[in-house]
């Protein structure tokens, strides 16, 4: 539903569907680049395709299309979106797994803590 800017996804891991929102501007940004259907792995090929051919698996060979739910997991945090949405967005049953995908520097977190007292 890009008009009401957010994603729905249909059966995720776990059969689960969940509403993702989109962020602010995704439509201007983003929109010209979606050119095929998001069905089996053609996702997952397009980045790994263009992964190589830009360099980034040669300078992070672990990066994969799973890494975006990770940066997508620290950005919220780093916005101050609360951790319970974040699990939501995720469609993670356990708020531990969300812990899983927050991938906070030491520093960041010092930085925070700092910041708040």
């Amino acid at each position: 539903d890009l008009e009401g800017k957010q994603i729905r996804i249909n059966e995720g891991k776990g059969k689960k569907d969940r509403i993702v929102p989109l962020p602010k501007g995704f439509r201007e940004t983003h929109l010209q680049y979606i050119l095929f259907d998001f069905k089996d792995r053609s996702l997952q090929k397009t980045f790994r395709l263009y992964s190589e051919k830009s360099g980034l698996r040669k300078k992070k060979p672990s990066v994969h299309f799973h890494s975006l739910r990770h940066g997508f997991a620290t950005q919220c945090v780093r916005k101050g979106i609360p951790l319970k949405a974040i699990q939501l967005m995720l469609g993670h049953s356990d708020l531990s797994t969300t812990g899983i995908y927050l991938q906070l520097a030491p520093e960041e977190c010092l930085n925070e803590y700092q910041e708040k007292f």
